[in-house]
C-alpha cells in the first residue's frame, strides 16, 4: 500500500517540476521577446531622429544673401599676439 502512494507522490512532483520549468521558460522567452521590441522600437525611432524624416531642417539654413551685408571690422593689420598675457 505504501509502495502505489510514494510512487504516486513522486510522480506528481516530477510532473508539477517540468511543468513548473516549462512556465518559467515560457515566461522568460515572452519577457526576452518583449525586450527585445522594446529596443527595437528605440532603434527605430532614433533612427528615424537621425535620418531627419521628420524635420524640417530649412528654416535653420543661413541665408548667403543676408551675410554680405554684415560689415566686417577686423582689421588686415590686426595681429593676435598673446606674448605678453604671460609675461
Amino acid at each position: 500500500m505504501k509502495k502505489p502512494l510514494i510512487l504516486i507522490l513522486l510522480l506528481s512532483s516530477i510532473f508539477f517540476t517540468i511543468c513548473n520549468a516549462e512556465t518559467k521558460n515560457d515566461d522568460l522567452t515572452k519577457k526576452n521577446i518583449k525586450e527585445q521590441l522594446e529596443k527595437e522600437a528605440k532603434y527605430k525611432k532614433e533612427q528615424a531622429f537621425y535620418h531627419g524624416e521628420k524635420y524640417d531642417l530649412k528654416e535653420a539654413e543661413v541665408n548667403e544673401e543676408s551675410l554680405k551685408s554684415i560689415p566686417n571690422n577686423r582689421r588686415d593689420n590686426d595681429d593676435f599676439d598673446m606674448n605678453s598675457v604671460y609675461d
